[in-house]
């Protein structure tokens, strides 16, 4: 049915079949290039550019080509409020929403 194999500390476990690449049903994912904390930054905001956020371009390329239907969301570069982010979190209604650190 699955992959079997041995996890953390030498506990077994069983993948489900579903589980298995290439037998991954679709999911909605949202990926999120959170912006810092601008109260925090104050005068230093300029020295903050938005650079293109890799840490979620790359998942979304390689969960797009495994056929997810992917959003990549640059709460950075946009400027968006947290109220803006959930209001588009909302909207898309992903199945799982990612964060770059």
């Amino acid at each position: 049915y699955g992959s079997q194999g041995v996890g953390p500390a030498g506990a077994d476990y069983v993948l489900p079949a579903q589980a298995l690449p290439g037998r991954v049903s679709a999911m909605r994912v949202l990926l999120v290039n959170p912006r810092p904390l601008w109260d925090r930054l104050g005068p230093m905001e300029r020295f903050s550019p938005a650079i293109p956020p890799l840490g979620v371009v790359w998942p979304a390329t390689v969960l797009r080509e495994s056929g997810h239907d992917v959003m990549v969301v640059d709460q950075h570069g946009l400027k968006w409020t947290n109220a803006e982010l959930l209001a588009e979190i909302r909207s898309f209604s992903p199945s799982l929403v990612g964060f770059s650190a």
